[in-house]
């Protein structure tokens, strides 16, 4: 009896110019069978990063990528993958990781930039209060008499 796996995003192989491929039902079938080991092992590495608003989207789309990329590589360089299972999930794990690092960086961003009504009463401030001097004083001004 074969098993059968969950549908996973392995639907993204169905476009236009990967319809009735041969290299395009490999990877579909190879993804079918590792999407619930990908999918499993991505949400528990996500599981302290609540800066990544849908764990389950994040993965998926990521994965989507793979699925996408790899079988136009082999189409069009006409590859020959031996273990497509491991190539799928090196492919995964290089842009997982990738994907993690750009969403760290945004949100290490996002996190110092000021609210736009903060940002307002910043301005406001530099441009009524007067300048200051890296000690926070107030700079004093020098008359020539």
């Amino acid at each position: 009896m074969v098993p059968t796996y969950p549908e996973g995003p392995e639907w993204v192989l169905q476009e236009d110019s990967l319809s009735g491929c041969a290299v395009a039902e490999r990877v579909r079938v190879a993804a079918r069978e590792m999407w619930p080991f990908i999918r499993n092992r991505a949400l528990r590495e996500l599981a302290n990063k609540p800066w990544i608003q849908d764990h389950s989207t994040f993965v998926a789309e990521i994965w989507e990528s793979v699925l996408c990329a790899t079988a136009a590589r082999i189409k069009e360089d006409c590859l020959e993958v031996e273990d497509l299972r491991a190539y799928l999930t090196g492919a995964f794990n290089r842009r997982f990781t990738g994907a993690l690092m750009k969403a760290k960086e945004r949100r290490n961003v996002l996190e110092f930039l000021p609210l736009p009504g903060e940002l307002r009463n910043v301005v406001r401030q530099s441009m009524t209060n007067p300048r200051r001097t890296c000690s926070g004083t107030p700079k004093s001004k020098t008359s020539s008499n």
